[in-house]
């Protein structure tokens, strides 16, 4: 459920990862999403990965802090608090996140969270009649490529005296230059 603008608003949306690739639909849809997940991908082909240890240095590095505990549905969360937001977590897994952009409050709250529940594999199949647009890549650097390049497409088309930035302008140019952070969260 996501409470925004004073509204609540339940969505049913299926999110699956499969391997390194996360697709997303609304059931019933015959239409959906497909984004692969390089950063995760690189993470996990770390031998030295730490993923509950990453979490908390990460959170650390954004200024986020441990203000207390509550239940959410039943569950004993610790609240953490930073940038304007508030995330309630349960062994891992954020079960209430508030985040206030712009003066606005934004909630998710889950509604249930089953564990050791025995799922039937067929829940796990990416169904074959949805066509899944390829969303490409959640890689950062190639996110932030693709927009700078929108935005010199953008520009160009507004007037014909802008030129797109070449490659030496943009300051992080693949993900091995945004692993610095990375390896800074990991080792301190």
């Amino acid at each position: 459920m996501t409470k925004s603008f004073g509204q609540k608003i339940e969505k049913n949306e299926v999110k699956l990862s499969k391997g390194m690739d996360i697709y997303q639909w609304i059931p019933g849809t015959k239409t959906g999403t497909k984004i692969h997940n390089s950063i995760v991908e690189d993470l996990m082909n770390d031998p030295n990965f730490n993923a509950e240890e990453f979490g908390k240095r990460t959170m650390d590095q954004l200024g986020f802090e441990k203000i207390g505990t509550e239940s959410i549905i039943g569950k004993p969360c610790e609240i953490y608090s930073g940038m304007g937001t508030k995330i309630w977590i349960w062994n891992g897994i954020a079960l209430k996140t508030d985040v206030k952009v712009l003066g606005q409050k934004t909630t998710w709250t889950a509604t249930s969270v089953k564990v050791n529940e025995n799922v039937p594999s067929s829940k796990f199949e990416v169904p074959s009649d949805i066509k899944f647009e390829d969303m490409g890549n959640l890689d950062p650097v190639e996110m932030m490529n693709k927009s700078m390049e929108q935005q010199d497409e953008e520009a160009n088309n507004q007037t014909d005296s802008v030129k797109s930035k070449s490659e030496e302008d943009v300051p992080v140019k693949s993900l091995k230059d945004l692993k610095g952070f990375l390896k800074k969260i990991k080792t301190e």
